[in-house]
């Protein structure tokens, strides 16, 4: 399941998210703003592709890689957490 670390300030501007966190601040574009707001407090990664498949015209498979890889970046950055 995965969790948004609650120390962490989100700011929108001009379509893009900025995370603060750890007094650095990262840049969500793309497909990435929207994953980081589809995300709830012991969501799956099962119904974050459902979303994302439901939302957007993409194939399950990209729509699968490209979620993996923002997710990985996201627990790397210390800004997601999964259980």
């Amino acid at each position: 399941m995965l969790e948004k670390n609650p120390f962490v300030t989100e700011k929108y501007q001009d379509n893009n998210l900025f995370l603060i966190y750890n007094n650095k601040v990262h840049i969500l574009t793309g497909i990435a703003p929207f994953i980081w707001e589809s995300i709830r407090n012991g969501i799956s990664r099962e119904y974050l592709l459902a979303e994302i498949l439901n939302n957007y015209d993409v194939k399950e498979k990209k729509a699968e890689k490209d979620l993996e890889k923002i997710i990985k970046k996201l627990l790397v950055l210390g800004v997601l957490t999964e259980k």
